[in-house]
């Protein structure tokens, strides 16, 4: 039994239409994971500068001599020294939301260790 022309152009048409939204939501998922993995990346990279940042700011804070000639930490500069400790406390463990499974353990390490400094 024929098809009819008309119907068979109809079923053409269905069949384009199907295939082409197919593709295009194909696409549209495909990118939208590029740019999750595009944004997970920047906010891993923003996590790990600015626990780095915050971490040799504290580390290398000075501000008199002794007599013997080492550097020391005054005690008017104290607040801000812990004000430095407690930021990168919060960017490491801001860490901890994007950095993978492996990465997780010796961020808590380093964690628990400043967590100790404030002791």
């Amino acid at each position: 039994m024929p098809i009819d022309p008309a119907v068979a152009g109809l079923i053409g048409a269905g069949i384009g239409a199907i295939a082409g939204m197919s593709g295009t939501l194909m696409g549209q998922i495909l990118q939208s994971k590029r740019e999750n993995k595009k944004w997970l990346l920047s906010r891993k990279e923003d996590a790990y500068s600015n626990s780095l940042r915050y971490l040799l700011k504290a580390l290398n804070k000075r501000s008199k001599l002794t007599a013997d000639g080492i550097a020391v930490l005054a005690k008017e500069d104290m607040p801000e020294w812990f004000s430095d400790l407690s930021e990168a406390q919060a960017w490491i463990t801001s860490l901890t939301i994007y950095c993978s499974e492996d990465v997780r353990e010796t961020i808590d390490i380093i964690r628990n260790k400043k967590n100790n400094l404030n002791k």
